[in-house]
């Protein structure tokens, strides 16, 4: 117990105070028995992870995120739909809660995770302590003194991180936990602590080495650089030695940075783990609510030595038409990725604290938010099955919370923040979806024996439901609402213009290719350019005589659990060719990316590889057809492969991201991507394809440095090997398209 004065008089207050009441069982019974501790706490009971309740019962932890009477505050209107709603529907706060407590325990709930409003507490659902009271970041990050941050909190999720080097960051720490944590002690109802919420683990770049990074570019005086610099200095001397690291070009081994990071992982779960069992011992700590779960196998390490269990927030894709929930878009099945995390975290149990599927015909925009969005609560509610039957089968998983209890506002809720999407259980008029709350009262109701299929797969049996075999996820349709890909639609289009009377004659694309390898594809619409040598696929795509834009290729792969970027650097060869029937003018590039293999160095130096991009035009259009044709392996060590990008730069130096015009990442429907340039006009990508490709353009508010992603692929990562190519089933296709203001 924590023995400082501020904890000791908070512990007297709490003891004085109206003790909480008994705990009353919650959740459907299962039929597994653990000890009767008084408190949940984590045990194994036949070959699985189980949360056992304060009278020794084994539960599953089905929760819910932000049930609250207020509802999510709205500028544009002044008010909280939801929280209006609440107020004329319900004679108080108390009415509103008891009605909740009782759709939610009808509907399979049992426990309250995050931002949930004290009225709800006690009823027949067990909380946690997370975001409305305790989230550790949230207090560091703030106030007028950065030296407590290498990376503030801007009200917004992956914004912050502390200074676990702060010489007063225990006693922060210490006296947090004795505030928010202290009172509790002696609470049957409270399963345990949130760290924190989706911390900037990645720094300026990946979760092995961005935060290094992050902590080069801060001033010299602050404490965070100057642990850096010792660390640096005492560790690894021959590093430290060629140059200070205020000076230019001085470049430390990964090695060095990942050493770094891990120091800093270590320090923070240790300080604020030990702080939480200072002040109460009695329950559990349940992790910092991970953002994804692409972090380095160091940061997982250090998050299971000190934590009870190990949260993360995962918003899947779920392919309908195969049966399978993959990890996101294009990766690999979800089981599986949950698998791999759990082993890098030291087997420690795991919680999914936020998930969720928005749907179009809630009559919300659905264009801001994560999550994959289908058209309709049967799809939304499909979808949300499929997760929770995979989940509830891992035998180390031990919860799920879905995000969340209601809709956010149609308007968003700030010009900061325009969050827009249908999340909720009951949307802001308190009417409940019912394909999803049917959905989950029948499958919580299976919960027992979903759960108990899990002991039998981890003692040999089959693999968990909605998990095929890589063969049958390879196997799938990538445009089942057309059965067509972008190259196919753009061919088609061309064809029905060819055959209109007032149609540009097909031979109208030209291409000229001069002695010192440079060379043009146009139209007399669009002009495309770009040289052999070049560092970009295309130099410049011009509209109108105007260059906006350039055209780029990148690789996404893995080496030892860390992922890399790299683009390609230089152009090794153009051809072109041209469809007899349309006049479609097609430039095919290949060009070469990663670090070519020295005499006598290691095979594990080569990362060399080319990939080859076609972009093509057609007589009369403005669009530009932009496809991946192929990946080689041209180094001497296999290549993991995740991703493939397409890349439309702009021309300006500060392209603004343009707010989406389409719904992104919907199941069945358009990907859009756009920059908002000078004077009003844009230029982007829009693609049919939206089994295989995802948009997100973007810019790095550190550097300014446009960030296109355009990400494609057709199924779960692979190892290329030497001298192998790879060729999609259909070239990865996107409309290269600019609109002028």
């Amino acid at each position: 117990m924590c023995r400082t004065p501020l904890c000791f008089l908070l512990l007297s207050a709490a003891l004085l105070a109206s003790a909480a009441p008994d705990y009353r069982p919650v959740g459907p019974e299962t039929g597994v028995l653990g000890a009767a501790t008084g408190f949940f706490h984590m045990e194994i009971i036949d070959g699985r992870d189980w949360m056992v309740d304060p009278v020794g019962r084994g539960v599953y932890l089905a929760g819910v995120d932000w049930c609250m009477p207020q509802g999510m505050f709205c500028e544009a209107l002044g008010y909280a739909p939801y929280g209006k709603t609440v107020r004329e529907k319900y004679a108080s706060r108390d009415d509103w809660a008891e009605a909740t407590a009782a759709r939610l325990s009808a509907w399979g709930f049992n426990f309250l995770a995050v931002g949930t409003g004290p009225q709800m507490r006690y009823r027949s659902l067990a909380h946690a302590n997370g975001a409305d009271s305790l989230y550790f970041s949230t207090h560091l990050c703030t106030g007028d003194d950065p030296d407590r941050w290498i990376s503030p909190y801007r009200n917004a999720p992956g914004t912050a991180f502390p200074n676990v080097f702060h010489p007063d960051f225990e006693k922060t720490c210490d006296e947090l936990a004795c505030k928010r944590c202290a009172p509790n002690v002696g609470d049957p109802w409270l399963v345990g602590y949130f760290l924190d919420n989706e911390l900037r683990w990645w720094g300026l770049g990946d979760s092995a080495t961005g935060l290094f990074d992050l902590v080069r570019t801060l001033p010299p005086e602050h404490s965070a650089r100057q642990a850096l610099e010792r660390f640096v200095a005492q560790v690894f001397q021959e590093a430290a030695s060629a140059a200070s690291f205020g000076g230019a070009g001085a470049q430390p081994p990964p090695t060095v940075k990942r050493a770094f990071v891990a120091l800093v992982a270590e320090r923070y779960f240790s300080t604020l783990c030990a702080a939480i069992r200072k002040a109460d011992p009695d329950h559990l700590i349940l992790g910092s609510r991970f953002a994804g779960m692409d972090f380095a196998p160091e940061i997982l390490a250090a998050c299971g030595r000190h934590c009870d269990v190990v949260s993360v927030n995962v918003y899947p894709w779920a392919d309908l038409d195969a049966g399978v929930v993959l990890q996101k878009r294009g990766g690999i099945p979800l089981a599986a990725a949950f698998r791999d995390f759990h082993e890098k975290t030291s087997g420690k149990p795991l919680l999914l604290t936020e998930w969720s599927f928005p749907a179009l015909d809630s009559g919300l925009p659905c264009t801001y938010g994560a999550g994959q969005r289908f058209h309709t609560q049967v799809e939304r509610a499909q979808a949300s099955e499929m997760l929770l039957r995979t989940v509830m089968s891992l035998p180390f998983l031990v919860g799920d919370d879905f995000f969340m209890w209601q809709d956010d506002p149609a308007l968003g809720f700030n010009k900061h923040f325009h969050e827009n999407s249908n999340y909720g259980l009951v949307n802001v008029n308190d009417e409940p979806y019912a394909e999803l709350t049917e959905m989950f009262a029948r499958v919580h109701a299976e919960a027992p024996l979903i759960r108990a299929g899990a002991a039998n797969r981890a003692n040999g049996g089959a693999s968990p439901p909605g998990e095929p075999p890589v063969s049958a996820l390879a196997s799938t349709r990538r445009d089942a609402s057309s059965g067509r890909s972008e190259r196919e639609r753009f061919f088609a289009a061309a064809r029905a213009a060819c055959s209109k009377p007032e149609a540009a004659a097909p031979g109208s694309v030209g291409f000229r290719q001069e002695a010192d390898g440079s060379w043009t594809l146009s139209n007399g619409l669009v002009r495309i350019s770009g040289r052999v040598g070049g560092a970009r696929m295309a130099d410049e795509i011009a509209y109108g005589g105007a260059p906006v834009g350039r055209w780029g290729a990148l690789l996404q792969w893995n080496r030892d659990g860390v992922t890399q970027w790299t683009e390609v650097s230089r152009v090794t060869d153009v051809s072109y060719g041209q469809d007899a029937a349309t006049g479609v003018g097609t430039v095919t590039i290949r060009a070469a990316g990663g670090k070519e293999q020295a005499a006598g160095a290691s095979a594990a130096a080569s990362t060399a590889f080319a990939i080859t991009d076609r972009l093509s035009l057609a007589p009369g259009s403005a669009d530009i057809l932009a496809e991946i044709v192929s990946l080689e392996n041209t180094g001497a060590s296999p290549i993991r492969v995740e991703y493939l990008f397409l890349r439309p730069f702009a021309v300006e130096k500060a392209p603004r991201a343009s707010p989406p015009t389409a719904v992104p990442n919907l199941w069945k429907g358009p990907v859009e991507g756009w920059w908002r340039l000078a004077g009003g006009s844009r230029l982007g990508i829009v693609s049919h394809d939206s089994g295989v490709v995802s948009a997100k353009l973007w810019m790095r508010p550190e550097d300014g440095s446009q960030h296109p992603d355009v990400r494609c692929a057709e199924g779960p990562p692979f190892t290329l090997q030497p001298g192998g190519t790879f060729f999609p089933r259909t070239a990865f296709g996107a409309l290269i398209r600019f609109q002028p203001e």
